[in-house]
C-alpha cells in the first residue's frame, strides 16, 4: 500500500499534506485519541503506517489542498506526546487502541 504525500522530500516523520486511502486510515483506527493538544499526533499516526509496511510516495503539483482555519492549541502537553510518539515507534505498533473505534456508531 502506498501513500501520497506532498512537501519536501525527507528521511524521517513529518507532516505537510497527506493523503490516503480509507481502508490504510481504518486499519491503523486513525489518530490516536491519546494525544492532548498540540504536536506529535500526525507522526504517530504515521509511524505506525510505517510500521505496517506502507510506503510513502512523492505527490508534487499533482494535488490541491487546504487547511481550515482553526485556533492555536495548546502545547501544554507536548512532553506527554513526544512519550506517545516514542512508544509507537519502539514497540513498532501499527494499531492505536483508541482511535477510530471511538467514533463507531453503535447499534
Amino acid at each position: 500500500m502506498t501513500v501520497a504525500y506532498i512537501g519536501t522530500p525527507h528521511t524521517g516523520f513529518e507532516i505537510n499534506i497527506f493523503l490516503t486511502f480509507q481502508i490504510i486510515l481504518v486499519t491503523a483506527f486513525g489518530f490516536n485519541e491519546d494525544f492532548v493538544g498540540w504536536g506529535r499526533e500526525d507522526s504517530e499516526f504515521v509511524a505506525r503506517l510505517y510500521n505496517s509496511g506502507v510506503k510513502r510516495r512523492n505527490l508534487r503539483f499533482g494535488g490541491l489542498g487546504c487547511h481550515i482555519h482553526h485556533p492555536p492549541r495548546s502545547r501544554d502537553s507536548l512532553e506527554q506526546n513526544d512519550r506517545l510518539l516514542a512508544e509507537a515507534i519502539d514497540a513498532k505498533r501499527v494499531r492505536c487502541e483508541r482511535g477510530l473505534n471511538l467514533h463507531a456508531p453503535t447499534a
